[in-house]
């Protein structure tokens, strides 16, 4: 086993502990049927965010996982994905703030645009993700590294369970409750992405794919 650099090993665990953090703000069996719920959305409706949300990223992939070959560098591609996202939580946010109040018939066609893009982008992210931890880890640091993310991703999405639970035992009105997750999903993103500048990602061969395995 070679020796793991400390600053990748900060980068991919600082990740995992807000990636896990952020979607517990999005919850797919808790937090959004509850949010859809509150919109007057149908069962329908929320079948639909639900298949946008697990199907686009896969139908997405298989467009970009050719595409992704074609870059020397995909840290960049990774940051953008990461902040599409983060923006995905706060359109959401600002639409239950501000246009909720005004015009209730925009909010879910609204909703359903951010969460599409939040969907692609993160399928994107994910392959990028992959891409960039095949370039900068070892093989034989991977599972070292994927545990002890493993383990700070379970305390993110803990204490992601923990804000939901006081916030809304707290009884805060709506939409307010559910913009203050989203906002939160805005930061925690946004921060998460931060330990991504430590790495310095090596160019890759248009001609190996060995670094496209995780």
């Amino acid at each position: 086993m070679k020796h793991i650099d400390k600053r990748v090993l900060l980068a991919y665990s600082w990740h995992g502990f807000f990636l896990a953090l952020t979607m517990s703000m999005i919850d797919l069996n808790t937090i959004l049927p509850s949010m859809i719920d509150e919109l007057g959305g149908s069962k329908l409706i929320f079948g639909m965010l639900y298949s946008i949300l697990l199907g686009a990223p896969l139908l997405f992939n298989l467009l970009f996982s050719y595409l992704l070959k074609k870059f020397s560098y995909s840290k960049k591609i990774l940051l953008l994905g990461i902040y599409l996202r983060s923006f995905s939580f706060l359109g959401i946010a600002l639409t239950l703030k501000y246009i909720y109040q005004e015009n209730q018939t925009q909010v879910l066609p609204l909703l359903t645009m951010f969460l599409f893009i939040f969907s692609i982008t993160g399928g994107f992210a994910g392959l990028s993700y992959s891409h960039l931890m095949g370039k900068t880890v070892q093989p034989s640091n991977r599972a070292l590294l994927l545990t002890i993310r493993q383990f700070l991703s379970s305390a993110g999405g803990l204490l992601g369970g923990f804000i939901i639970a006081r916030l809304f035992q707290n009884n805060a009105p709506f939409p307010d409750n559910y913009v203050v997750t989203m906002m939160i999903g805005f930061l925690g993103l946004s921060i998460s992405s931060l330990g991504f500048f430590l790495i310095k990602e090596p160019a890759s061969s248009h001609c190996d794919n060995e670094t496209l395995k995780s």
